[in-house]
């Protein structure tokens, strides 16, 4: 596993509101907490910032890119984005159910935690670390994986189709259900069950 960079946050940040903060074209080091997004946020670029138990409306966030950013308890369900970068960032105990994420460069992104069932990713992820999620009934599709760690996550019933996992250690995941083209699941490593999951893909059965 390649080394994942963590946020550069400084040690002290001001305290601001979403909805009430003056947007420029880039907005550095301001804490955001405890607050919905009511406003259309778009064109811009958050640096160094931090937020924490924000609950962003699924329309709110447009071409944002969010660089050195924490994400702490927030509610990202019915995300919507594309063509958005996230560099060096951290998302803890955040809800993403049904969000969708296309087109998107994703680099040295931590998701800990994390409820992303029915998630669509469609994305360039590189050095992206998924640790005990929830990525049931997701959608991995024509993304472009590179030092990709999933660690205690559950796949269950997730479709896995373009996405070339080879390399990737999935022995502490469950797999049940998963659903994948033969040519993304190539190289996949997985423990007895795990593998049993995966023959039935094909309709091959495995006794245990």
């Amino acid at each position: 596993m390649k080394k994942i960079d963590k946020p550069k946050i400084k040690p002290k940040i001001e305290n601001a509101s979403i909805n009430g903060v003056l947007l420029e074209d880039k907005m550095y080091d301001f804490l955001f907490e405890n607050e919905c997004c009511k406003r259309v946020i778009e064109n811009i670029e958050f640096n160094g910032c931090a937020f924490k138990n924000v609950n962003f409306d699924d329309e709110c966030i447009k071409n944002v890119d969010f660089i050195d950013c924490i994400f702490d308890s927030c509610n990202l369900s019915n995300f919507y984005t594309s063509a958005k970068l996230f560099l060096r960032c951290k998302f803890s105990n955040c809800s993403f159910i049904g969000a969708s994420l296309f087109d998107s460069s994703i680099r040295h992104v931590i998701f800990k935690e994390c409820n992303m069932s029915y998630v669509n990713f469609s994305s360039s992820l590189n050095s992206v670390f998924f640790y005990e999620c929830n990525l049931s009934k997701g959608r991995f599709f024509e993304n472009k994986f590179q030092n990709v760690i999933m660690d205690k996550c559950n796949l269950t019933d997730t479709e896995i189709y373009k996405t070339k996992l080879d390399g990737m250690d999935l022995s502490n995941c469950n797999l049940e259900g998963i659903i994948a083209d033969i040519n993304s699941i190539k190289g996949v490593t997985t423990d007895l069950i795990g593998v049993s999951y995966l023959a039935r893909l094909f309709g091959v059965n495995i006794k245990l």
